[in-house]
């Protein structure tokens, strides 16, 4: 089924899971939407084919979505303490310009 696809996340007050479900709409306005995952052992080494694959704005939907729940990338700490080091950074710089040009703060 050709069409928009639309993707949604929620998380729910009594699970810790959250819950992703995924739709197409037509043309003419029909909705199909996406079954559960269903999990199957393979050989080692079988290809297996992506059970998904998404466009670039469905991805970003799916991301932004994700980031809505409370969802944040793992990395985000050492970005967070990365930009304080910075502040930090700038702010003895600062100190020393306004020493070195003797002006006021």
């Amino acid at each position: 089924m050709n069409g928009r696809m639309r993707i949604t996340a929620d998380r729910q007050p009594w699970s810790r899971l959250i819950e992703i479900r995924i739709g197409v709409e037509d043309e003419k306005g029909n909705y199909a939407v996406a079954r559960p995952v269903e999990m199957q052992v393979v050989g080692d080494g079988e290809r297996v084919d992506p059970c998904l694959a998404l466009r670039p704005e469905a991805a970003q939907e799916l991301m932004d979505e994700l980031w809505r729940t409370g969802l944040r990338p793992s990395q985000e700490e050492g970005s967070t303490g990365q930009a304080a080091a910075t502040q930090r950074h700038l702010d003895d710089m600062r100190t020393l310009a306004f020493h070195a040009l003797k002006v006021p703060k």
